[in-house]
């Protein structure tokens, strides 16, 4: 057996977490602190981490016992994998996978899945037993097998394979009990239209306020790469928003607004109360600004399409913000054009948006 703690020599540290600068071959491990392992996992027996794991490379044990998050970069072989957080890896095999939390992976082959939260799976999942989910089950290509898949919500980037068809599919209700609520509950099984996709999202993640738990959903059925690009876009755009929203006072860049704009206005996050409040919190700060200090607020855009980018945004959604800090951003912007903005106020009062603003 081997025991990592807080104590353990030829380790290093990285912030709260301990590096294992290499590959780990044992009978029994014992985690004592949240780890990082650089490297290959294989043990014979158990692995016990007390926080969490992060292993860089391939896991291979007979039981898995994590009681914080499990990130597996590499493909996770057990028994038995029981994880009080999320689990994430590249690929699962495992006869009894449970978690408090909720799984991500890009395939799963199993017996039996019980997850408290999400099961989200870009490719596929191989189910011999039962797949259990009290939130949803989403899997980008198909579930196979001979299991029973068992959530409130399931959707499917390509039909069910299934051995034993629609029998071994069981949509549960889910913990509201509303006559409107189980009706909804009952049609959402199906593949990846943009309505399922909304549907799914207030069903599955906006109680949470999980964006990037949906939006990697949304990403993993996006029709083509200028859809897919969006999204992935939309998800930098809040992860990076919700930590400005942390720490207002270092916020300056309001091109962040522009882009939230876009978001907040969209069916997909269409009444998200995190959205929301993001929202507002970041159009009062820089309405504060625009009066206390305007010197301070800066317009960065990276390039050109990005710029015109913004001015659409501006255009379709800018209702939604104050006229003076419409104003300040359509001058900064055009601006950026090299263009002078009492020129482009008359073109615009002349012929409008439609003839110049879209071209």
């Amino acid at each position: 057996m081997i025991t990592y703690d807080d104590k353990t020599e030829g380790v290093f540290t990285s912030g709260e977490r301990f590096i294992v600068p290499h590959s780990i071959d044992s009978d029994d491990l014992i985690f004592k602190a949240s780890y990082i392992v650089e490297s290959n996992i294989k043990c014979k027996g158990k692995i016990t981490a007390l926080f969490d794991l992060i292993v860089v490379g391939d896991v291979e044990a007979y039981e898995i016992d994590v009681k914080g998050r499990f990130i597996c970069i590499g493909k996770c072989k057990a028994n038995t994998i029981t994880v009080y957080g999320e689990i994430w890896a590249e690929e699962i095999i495992a006869i009894n996978i449970e978690t408090n939390s909720r799984i991500t992976a890009q395939e799963i082959k199993a017996k039996t899945i019980i997850a408290e939260s999400n099961i989200l799976v870009s490719h596929t999942i191989e189910i011999d037993n039962t797949a259990e989910s009290n939130k949803a089950i989403i899997c980008g290509e198909t579930v196979f097998g001979a299991g029973v898949l068992c959530s409130p919500v399931l959707f499917t980037g390509e039909p069910l394979d299934l051995d034993n068809g629609e029998e071994a599919v069981i949509i549960k209700d889910s913990t509201q009990k509303s006559e409107e609520s189980n009706h909804i509950t009952d049609k959402l099984i199906g593949t990846g239209t943009e309505a399922n996709l909304i549907q799914i999202g207030e069903k599955s993640f906006k109680q949470e306020n999980d964006f990037c738990g949906y939006l990697d959903l949304v990403i993993s059925s996006a029709h083509d790469d200028e859809e897919r690009e969006k999204f992935k876009r939309w998800k930098a755009v809040l992860q990076e928003v919700e930590l400005s929203c942390h720490s207002l006072d270092k916020c300056k860049n309001i091109v962040q607004l522009i882009w939230l704009s876009e978001i907040a206005n969209s069916d997909h996050f269409r009444n998200w109360s995190k959205v929301d409040e993001m929202f507002i919190m970041l159009d009062q700060h820089f309405t504060n600004l625009l009066y206390s200090n305007s010197d301070s607020i800066i317009c960065t855009v990276n390039n050109y399409s990005e710029l015109l980018m913004a001015l659409n945004i501006l255009h379709n959604y800018g209702d939604i913000l104050s006229e003076e800090l419409y104003d300040w951003i359509f001058e900064q912007l055009i601006s950026n054009l090299g263009l002078k903005p009492e020129f482009i106020y008359k073109r615009l009062k002349e012929k409008g948006w439609a003839t110049h603003g879209e071209q």
